[in-house]
């Protein structure tokens, strides 16, 4: 993959890609997979790079409802990346990659947090009360299944503001984000009954309904 990468004339594609905060994360994932091939990180310094624009442009919307929305998900993002990263022993600049600011506690936190182990992470996460962390690191502790279960309700019970909003993108916001807890309740029953997983194990998986 590196030599094809090497002949391939990227360097200059990349300085065209739109939108523009994307350049400076694909420039880095590129040159990370031309020296290293490591996809890994190439893929997490895309994500970081994805979530740092997102919580960006939350800010600049001035849209209270989409900046609590951005920053339940970026948070809950980064520190699923910080507890896989504790697990599996990553180094500090594997974490400095992949993990980026929340606005709930610091990406510094973080990184220290994830060098340190799965027990540090969870305790900072304990610390977040504006996101249910607390909740959020009891459910960890119980199975990763229930803590990603938790993420994804607290992102849709701060979701379900947006149906009290009658003119504005609120609305479009909160479908979309409803179907996609539909979807993820559907791949659940499907992966059940293809596993012939118990109904009361299945049920325990569902998220929230939206409505």
């Amino acid at each position: 993959l590196r030599p094809i990468l090497r002949q391939i004339k990227l360097p200059i594609l990349l300085l065209k890609i739109k939108p523009d905060y994307m350049r400076k994360p694909a420039t880095e994932s590129y040159e990370v997979l031309v020296q290293s091939g490591d996809s890994q990180l190439a893929d997490c310094i895309i994500d970081a790079g994805c979530m740092s624009a997102q919580t960006l442009l939350a800010e600049k919307s001035k849209n209270t409802v989409i900046k609590d929305l951005i920053t339940v998900s970026v948070f809950y993002k980064n520190i699923k990346a910080a507890l896989r990263a504790a697990k599996t022993g990553r180094s500090a600049q594997f974490i400095e990659s992949t993990l980026t600011e929340t606005g709930v506690v610091s990406k510094k936190a973080m990184v220290t947090a994830a060098l340190g182990g799965e027990e540090k992470v969870l305790e900072l996460l304990g610390k977040a009360v504006t996101v249910g962390g607390a909740e959020a690191a009891e459910a960890y502790k119980k199975s990763p299944g229930d803590f990603e279960k938790y993420a994804d309700n607290r992102l849709l019970s701060t979701a379900k503001r947006c149906k009290y909003i009658t003119i504005g993108i609120e609305p479009l916001i909160g479908y979309m984000l409803a179907r996609k807890a539909q979807i993820t309740d559907l791949q659940i029953i499907y992966s059940g009954v293809k596993t012939g997983q118990g109904s009361e194990k299945t049920l325990e998986r569902l998220r929230e309904l939206y409505g």
